[in-house]
């Protein structure tokens, strides 16, 4: 986790967080999105485009820079896509990120623990149930391809249509080339519809089947998981969740553990998983089998 420390006028290096402003300007003129004030960035991560990321190291507290740009010709924002722009960046905040103190405060944050040793065990007790846990996520696997291959209903176009919006948004990060072609466009498009539509069969059915065994997440294992996942992401838990991105994160993942869950259930019954001791069981079960292979 850690925390962050101002660097006073020290230039930023990898890895610090700069505090910014900046005003872009398309032939002379502001334009839409274009403006910002006390952004965030964590120098050399990426999460701009390379131009503009590329004017954050070496920057000071306090200093501006002025950087011309053109956007890609597949931006997102088809009004800026290939159009040179003007940037004025000013630096207000400039940060390192000073490592957490190993005490109990900070090992109080994923459980009970109020030791390294204590920490230590609980690491220990993870690792060690982590092959139970792969033998159980197979099951799972074997019976979410079984759900797909079998349910065959009909399902909110809206969705699928949102799911092939978001598949095209991923396309042009991933293959812009793809873009370019229709007929390679539909057939991607085609093949990606299907697939969305057999996950949401399988999603309608697993949400209705912990509705009706009354399945629900434990609020401490997903305050546990979203605090760990915000801390590898160099954030506050406490500060992330206020934001819409951290708000639909935790519900993410008490969603994941509900159908997890669901369909741990389904693998005791109808795949015959071994009942009553979960992950762990399943593992056992699994032994003879790996070692006979």
């Amino acid at each position: 986790r850690g925390s962050l420390e101002d660097k006073g006028d020290a230039a930023a290096e990898a890895g610090d967080w700069v505090t910014f402003d900046f005003h872009g300007t398309l032939d002379g003129e502001p334009f839409d999105g274009g403006t910002g004030e006390n952004q965030r960035v964590e120098v050399g991560a990426g999460q701009y485009l390379p131009d503009f990321d590329a004017q954050f190291p070496g920057i000071k507290a306090g200093e501006t820079r002025e950087a011309d740009m053109t956007f890609p010709a597949d931006y997102g924002q088809s009004s800026l896509a290939g159009k040179d722009v003007h940037f004025t960046i000013t630096a207000k905040r400039v940060e390192r990120k000073v490592p957490a103190a190993l005490d109990e405060a900070f090992f109080k944050q994923f459980g009970d623990h109020a030791t390294l040793d204590d920490f230590k065990t609980y690491i220990k007790a993870q690792l060690e149930d982590e092959h139970a846990r792969a033998a159980m996520q197979t099951y799972q696997n074997q019976l979410a391809d079984q759900m797909r291959e079998k349910y065959d209903f009909a399902v909110p176009q809206a969705l699928v249509e949102q799911g092939l919006h978001e598949f095209e948004h991923r396309l042009s990060h991933d293959d812009p080339e793809a873009l370019k072609d229709e007929a390679k466009l539909a057939e991607l498009k085609e093949e990606e519809r299907g697939k969305i539509e057999k996950n949401l069969r399988v999603a309608y059915a697993v949400d209705g089947l912990a509705r009706e065994y009354e399945i629900k997440a434990d609020p401490e294992e997903v305050r546990q998981r979203f605090t760990l996942q915000a801390y590898m992401m160099q954030q506050n838990p406490a500060e992330l969740v206020k934001s819409p991105f951290g708000r639909r994160m935790l519900m993410q993942i008490e969603q994941s553990m509900v159908t997890a869950q669901a369909l741990e259930r389904l693998a005791t019954e109808v795949l015959k998983a071994p009942k009553g001791k979960g992950a762990k069981a399943a593992a056992e079960a699994a032994e003879p089998e790996a070692k006979a292979g």
